[in-house]
This record gives C-alpha cells, sequence and structure tokens, in this order.
C-alpha cells in the first residue's frame, strides 16, 4: 500500500533530479504546473486528502476499498470460498442491490466530454436504466454531468445522433446479428447546450498561453456562466435528495456529499467547489455556508452511494462499469481517491487532456468514446432498448 504523497514526491524527486526530463518527454508544455500541482498535493494539502492503493491486476481482495459499497467488481459475488447459507444471503443482497441502482460520474476535467457522450446514449437508448435509477452522484466534471442528465437531459440529446456514433456496434436479436441504426429524435430548443458549451469553454482554453493558469483569466466565471446558461429555475427543487456532489472541505481535509440545496443558487456553488481545483482553477476556494470548499476529485473522485448497487463511469480505463478499456504492459492497478484505474499511459495522457483539452476532433472523438462505451454496458446488461 502506498499513498499518493508518497508516490508523487518520489515522482517530484526523480523530475528534479533529471531537470524535468521525464515530464517534458510526454507534456513538454505543461511540465512545470503538473510538478507544482504535485508539490500542492504533497505539501500543501492534509495528509487525508489523497490517498492509494496499487495491486496486481487479478488481486482483486486487496485492492478493494471497504469504504465502496458495489462497484464494477463488488457486484461479483464469491460463491467458491463461503458456505451455502451464506452464498444464498450474499444472492438475496444482489437481488436488492439491483433494484436500486445509482449513477456516479468520475472526475474528470475536460474529459467530461465523455460523460456526455454516456449520458446520450443513456439517455437515448437507456431510458429502461434510468426509470430505476434512484440517485445520481459525482465529482467535478461528474457532477455537472450527473446534475444535467437528472435535472434537464434534453440538454444533453443531440437530436438525431450521427451515425457514426455507432460506428460498428451490433446486438444480436432473435438470432441474427444485426446493426445499430439511429432513429430520429426530437428535442427542445436547448438541445446539445452541454456540448456546445464545453467545445467552446476547450477551445478558449486551448489559445490561452498557459491554459485555465493564464494570468488575468477567470475559469471559475467561465464555468458558472456555462452552468447558469445551462439548469433551469428549479434545478435545485429537481435534484433535491437525489444528487450527491462530492466536495472537499479546505479546513480539514475530508469529504462531504452534498445533497439538498435549499436554492438554485446554492446547488451552482456547490457544483463550482466540486470542480475547483486548487491554482489551476485560482487560489480563492468556493465559499459555502461559511466553509472553504475546493475540488470533489482530491478525496472522493467517484462517489459510490451505501444504498443498491452504483453504476460508475469514468473516461479513465480501470475496474468501472463505462470506461475505455485499456491493455496495460504492466497489470497494475491504482486507486486514487476511490477510483481503480489502471496504470497505463493512454491513462497518463489522459490525465493530462483533463487538464489540458486536446484539440476539437480529438474532443469529438471523446464524446463518441463515451457513447459507444455506454451503448456496450446496456447491451451487457440488458438495459439497451
Amino acid at each position: 500500500m502506498w499513498t499518493v504523497r508518497s508516490l508523487c514526491t518520489a515522482q517530484i524527486q526523480l523530475c528534479q533530479f533529471k531537470e524535468g526530463r521525464l515530464c517534458s518527454c510526454i507534456f513538454p508544455q505543461t511540465q512545470q504546473f503538473w510538478i507544482g500541482f504535485l508539490n500542492y498535493c504533497t505539501i500543501t494539502a492534509p495528509h487525508e486528502r489523497l490517498k492509494c492503493q496499487v495491486s496486481e491486476i487479478n488481486d482483486k481482495t486487496s485492492v478493494i476499498d471497504t469504504t465502496v459499497a458495489v462497484s464494477a467488481e463488488g457486484t461479483k459475488a464469491d460463491a467458491g470460498k463461503s458456505p451455502s447459507g451464506e452464498c444464498d444471503g450474499k444472492q438475496r443482497a444482489l437481488e436488492a442491490k439491483m433494484k436500486h441502482i445509482n449513477l456516479s460520474f468520475a472526475a474528470c476535467g475536460f474529459l467530461g466530454i465523455y460523460h456526455l457522450g454516456a449520458a446520450a446514449a443513456l439517455y437515448r437508448h437507456g431510458k429502461k436504466l434510468l426509470k430505476v435509477v434512484k440517485d445520481y452522484a459525482g465529482a467535478s466534471a461528474g457532477s455537472l454531468a450527473a446534475t444535467v442528465l437528472l435535472a434537464v437531459p434534453e440538454n444533453i440529446e443531440a437530436g438525431e445522433v450521427p451515425r457514426r456514433l455507432y460506428r460498428n456496434l451490433s446486438i444480436h436479436k432473435e438470432g441474427r446479428w444485426r446493426k445499430l441504426l439511429p432513429r430520429p429524435v426530437v428535442t427542445g430548443r436547448g438541445a446539445m447546450k452541454c456540448e456546445q458549451f464545453t467545445y467552446g469553454f476547450a477551445e478558449e482554453i486551448r489559445k490561452l498561453d498557459f491554459g485555465a493558469v493564464t494570468p488575468g483569466y477567470d475559469f471559475m466565471k467561465r464555468l458558472r456562466e456555462g452552468i447558469e446558461s445551462i439548469l433551469p429555475s428549479n434545478a435545485h427543487e429537481i435534484v433535491e435528495n437525489r444528487l450527491y456532489v462530492s466536495v472537499t472541505n479546505v479546513r480539514n481535509g475530508k469529504n462531504y456529499l452534498f445533497s439538498s440545496f435549499a436554492s438554485r443558487e446554492d446547488l451552482i456553488k456547490v457544483l463550482l467547489a466540486s470542480s475547483f481545483i486548487p491554482v489551476y482553477a485560482g487560489m480563492k476556494p468556493v465559499e459555502y455556508k461559511g466553509e472553504k470548499w475546493v475540488d470533489g476529485g482530491l478525496t472522493n473522485g467517484l462517489p459510490v452511494l451505501p444504498a443498491g448497487r452504483t453504476v460508475t463511469i469514468s473516461p479513465f480505463s480501470g475496474r468501472l462499469d463505462i470506461c475505455p478499456q485499456d491493455k496495460g504492459r504492466v497489470d497494475l492497478y491504482v486507486k486514487l481517491a476511490k477510483q481503480d484505474l489502471m496504470l497505463s499511459l493512454a491513462n497518463l495522457v489522459r490525465l493530462n487532456q483533463a487538464m489540458f483539452p486536446p484539440n476539437q476532433e480529438k474532443m469529438e472523438s471523446l464524446y463518441q468514446n463515451g457513447f459507444d462505451d455506454a451503448v456496450h454496458f446496456l447491451l451487457k446488461e440488458n438495459w439497451f432498448e
């Protein structure tokens, strides 16, 4: 077991010892930001703020976090090591959990475009699933996706989904394979608001000399404008006690899940707090209810709710329900802020893209990947329609 403090400290020392050549060979333009951010996590941040575990990919027992009630791995019964009575009990518990489904979207910065693709697929082809979803949860960009899918899903659906989104996906029906074909969908005036805002926001960041950390650029103001343009006036009433937003308290470094919002402004403040990455988004944390709050992804990047089964969604490859499927050279997972992520070069690249958005073509590809991965999940779980 290693903490992120020790992992990041070793990384920083290695970068400094080799004059930053490890970082510069992969992300030459963002090297200094990552060294500074890792210094924040390992020196300024409370020790409890970030924790991680590393294990072999097949060593399931050593990597499972006891705070995770149900995850992609947790829903599988270990029948071979339990008495028959205990197996029956686990089976009944599993059936009960399947009747109570939650959706959780991971923290991921500008990779939130992947979440929008996944949410579009769930809204279009997963209505059978959404009907039984009790609660929604998320951290950082994931909390924004969860909020929109719960409060105003029509702002995600992009009218008639382009045929390219379906690529080579197919389903088996009545003994024969057939291609998935898009069907026309009538949507409201707000359609595509989320997608357009994300692309526009990313384009702004790309044009700046130093990205979001460019002096004079107000990242949080721009994010607030986007949230206000998307959420309806009664959004706080719609999500009341059904949306759980992960945030980190600056004073004690602990994680909290907010689910009750007295007003639309309260909801917006909590969403902004969940997305406030220190240094990157500014130096002044979001103030709410007399306390200062920062990104929930620092302490709980993928909230798993205690009741029922939580379907997990992330643009990072790992032990998750909806995510990219990478094949790492080293069969290792890292549990970072309660996310089971694969140690792979692809995930390292994604981490950089989360903070420094890639070009428009890559952003559109991420949206498509989210859509496809969600459809695969719906097909596998027999929720597709």
